[in-house]
Order: C-alpha cells, then sequence, then structure tokens
C-alpha cells in the first residue's frame, strides 16, 4: 500500500526481488480507490530484480498491490517520487486486525492520505479513530468502512483533521484482516514526502540509522497505545556504541493515544556529526515510533517495519527499490552478547560476498560506507550476524528521512 500516482507530479514503484536459486511466478493483483482490479503473472529468474509501474498495470490515484509467489524467497520494496524528491519503504508481509500509525500532517500545503487495503478474497469491516493536539476524533465516515476482497480505502484525512500535526491514526478490522500505510506529501512550500507503513505496538523499538549532521534535526514521535500515562526508555549511542557499560537510558512520560514529541540531535546525547543508533523500550501494551529528519527546510519521516522477534534477525535483506546504490547501511546489535556480520549480494550465478566480515560489541552500532559496501547487484544487500541485528540503509537521492530503508528479516 502507500502507492500514489498523479501525472507529473508524483509516480509510485515496486521492485521484487528472488533471493532464492530457482525462478519464482509472481502473481501481481493491483487494486485503485475506484475499485478496480487487475491480475498479471510474471516470472522473476533467481538473482533478479522485476521493477514494476503499479499506474501502468491499473491507472489510479491511489493503489495497491499484493505480490504473491508459488515459493519463498521473495522481498518487495516500495518508493514513490515527487517533485521534490523519493521515498522509499518496505512491503508488509502480513497484513493483520489492527494497526497504529503515527507522523501525518494536515497542515497548510501538506496532504496526507490513509490508505487500507483488504489484500484478501473474503470481505473486511474496519474503523477508524485519530488523535491530534486537537484530541481524539471518530469520524463517522471512517466507521464500519466495508472492503470487498481486494478492495482499497483511500482517506484523506485533510477531510476531517484539517490543520493539524502530527497525527495518529488507529486502524481495527472488526472483520477480516487489512494492511494499512500513510502517504504525506507536500504541495506547496518545502519538500515533504513520506511514506510510513503502519504496525502493531512494540515493547522495544530499535533505530540503527541516525544523522548527527549539524544541518539535520532528528525527532521521535513517541505513542503510547495503552489507556494509562506510562514511560518510555530511550537510549542514543554512537559507534562502536556502549557495550555492558551504557549510560543509563533517559525516561519520558507518554500520555495515551498522544504522540509525545522527543528532539534527539543535536543534543548533548549525540556527538556532533556523528551516526548513532537509538532504542525506546516500553511496557505493554507498547508504542508506536516514527523518526522524523528535518534538513533545509525538507522533512522525511520512517517508521520501522513490524518485527514479531522484536530484536531484529540472523538475517536481514535491503532491497533498494531504485536500484542507485546506499549512501550507507547502519547495523545495530541490541542484545548483550558481540556479534560478527558478513555482507552478501544476490546474483544469477547465486549468493556472492562484499568486502569483509565485522565485529559488532554489545549494544554496539556500525556504519558501512557506500565504499565498504560497493558491489551490490541490482539493489540487493543480505546482512548475515551470528546473533541477532538490526539495520537500515540510506538510498542514495532519496529525501532525507525518507531515505530510510529498513532492513526485513528473510
Amino acid at each position: 500500500v502507500g502507492l500514489e500516482h498523479l501525472k507529473g507530479v508524483i509516480e509510485s514503484y515496486v521492485a521484487v526481488a528472488d533471493l532464492a536459486s530457482t525462478p519464482r511466478i509472481v502473481e501481481i493483483t493491483t487494486t485503485n480507490e475506484r475499485q478496480q482490479v487487475s491480475l498479471r503473472q510474471v516470472k522473476v529468474l533467481p538473482g533478479h530484480v522485476f521493477h514494476f509501474t503499479p499506474a501502468k498495470l491499473l491507472d489510479g490515484a491511489i493503489e495497491a498491490a499484493t505480490v504473491e509467489a508459488n515459493q519463498g524467497g521473495i522481498v518487495a520494496t516500495e518508493s514513490i517520487r515527487g517533485v521534490n524528491g523519493v521515498a522509499v519503504a518496505p512491503c508488509l508481509s502480513t497484513a493483520g486486525p489492527s494497526w497504529w500509525l503515527t507522523g501525518g500532517s494536515t497542515e497548510r500545503g501538506t496532504n496526507f492520505v490513509l490508505s487500507v487495503f483488504n489484500p484478501y478474497a473474503s470481505e473486511a469491516v474496519v474503523s477508524v479513530t485519530l488523535q491530534s493536539p486537537a484530541g481524539i476524533s471518530v469520524p463517522n465516515s471512517y466507521q464500519g468502512l466495508v472492503l470487498g476482497p481486494h478492495q482499497l480505502a483511500a482517506l484523506n484525512v485533510h477531510a476531517v483533521a484539517p490543520n493539524q500535526s502530527p497525527i495518529t491514526a488507529h486502524v481495527v478490522a472488526s472483520d477480516g484482516n487489512v494492511v494499512v500505510y500513510g502517504i504525506e506529501r507536500s504541495t506547496v512550500g518545502a519538500p515533504v514526502l513520506s511514506i510510513l507503513p503502519a504496525s502493531p505496538p512494540s515493547t522495544s523499538t530499535y533505530l540503527p540509522a541516525g544523522s548527527g549532521s549539524t544541518k539535520s534535526t532528528t525527532q521521535l514521535l513517541v505513542v503510547d497505545t495503552g489507556t494509562s500515562p506510562s514511560t518510555a526508555s530511550v537510549q542514543v549511542v554512537n559507534p562502536p556504541g556502549c557495550g555492558l557499560h551504557c549510560a543509563a537510558p533517559f525516561l519520558v512520560d507518554l500520555t495515551p493515544g498522544e504522540a509525545t514529541r522527543l528532539t534527539i540531535a543535536p543534543s548533548s546525547r549525540v556527538l556532533s556529526g556523528s551516526p548513532f543508533a537509538t532504542s525506546v523500550q516500553a511496557g505493554a501494551p507498547g508504542i508506536v515510533v516514527v523518526q522524523r529528519v528535518s534538513s533545509n527546510g525538507a522533512t522525511g519521516q520512517s517508521t520501522p517495519i513490524d518485527d514479531p522477534s522484536l530484536e531484529g534477525a540472523g538475517r536481514l535483506v535491503l532491497v533498494n527499490p531504485l536500484a542507485n546504490g546506499f549512501d550507507a547501511v547502519n547495523v545495530m546489535n541490541p542484545t548483550t552478547s558481540a556479534v560478527r556480520i558478513s555482507l552478501e549480494t544476490v546474483t544469477p550465478s547465486g549468493l556472492r560476498m562484499i568486502g569483509k566480515t565485522y565485529g559488532i560489541e554489545a549494544n554496539g552500532v556500525i556504519e558501512l560506507s557506500a565504499k565498504a559496501i560497493g558491489g551490490i547487484v541490482d539493489g540487493v544487500l543480505e546482512v548475515v550476524a551470528t546473533g541477532r541485528v538490526v539495520a537500515s540503509g540510506l538510498v542514495h537521492g532519496a529525501l532525507v528521512g525518507s531515505g530510510v530503508l529498513v532492513a526485513v528479516p528473510t
């Protein structure tokens, strides 16, 4: 979801990579906001990436696509390109009955669309609750929305919550399962562009890619999804990390449903000019976090993708939908034991190792430069670790903040 098309203004693209050793037959079901559906089948060869533009398969202003393969080993990512820049995000691999999303804005000159997609052949019924600085809103037009098989609801949030920021949405399916993304972009003024995948609440959130550049400001938006006040614990570390002797995290009081804004950099907690990683911990039922970066008037956002393990995986993959390289890849070890990682890319003749292996201490983080990850093929990079890690790549040429591509478990 999160695909938008407006000729001459914004276009969306999807990349589908075959990481396996044999071809995959991939079925692409494309839907638009007019409830039209298109079906196409393609063969993706081993070590290849298939790129497609949803609007060329089915015309529409807002689109969604389901990518299904006959076997595993398929990874999909997406991008949107506007007149003000490019944003990227992974595609979600599961649908669910409850999703949270924050970071939306309907302030003057900003357009925010909430896309709710039913990817299945059965019916779904959804309702949406919004919370902003103006309070809680339960729009009548957003209650009991019936989504038939493969149907999409494109909700223009400005119509029900104008001139608000940040906006948090809670989408609940009383029947069926859905997938939710937000699309935020500027219509006038400074560049703003973000694809925001929704997620279930988590008690542990890791953001391995943060910039301490003096030319940018990095903030976190943290939402408590519970019904009573709570406290979040925030830890910021610069490379190489803090091992077993980390400084005490700082504590942040949260109000139920509201987005609490934290400025991470510039601050005394971050070494100026250095990359950093952030972890946010909270009690049940959990939190939702967005990282927002502003630089030279431009604003972009990214959100950690749903990670059922809560602490990463031993094998992660990044598929750059632009296939134009990464400026850097940050890998974070959120555990209490040291790990080693190696890098691989996928070619038609199989996996190929890139560069050397690296050690990451407990509670550590490393930034791999564009030179260190040179040699990747078709934008595919796998991170193989001896323990659980999390990683993000900074996609070359994307809008600051919105160019953070979260690595997904293979």
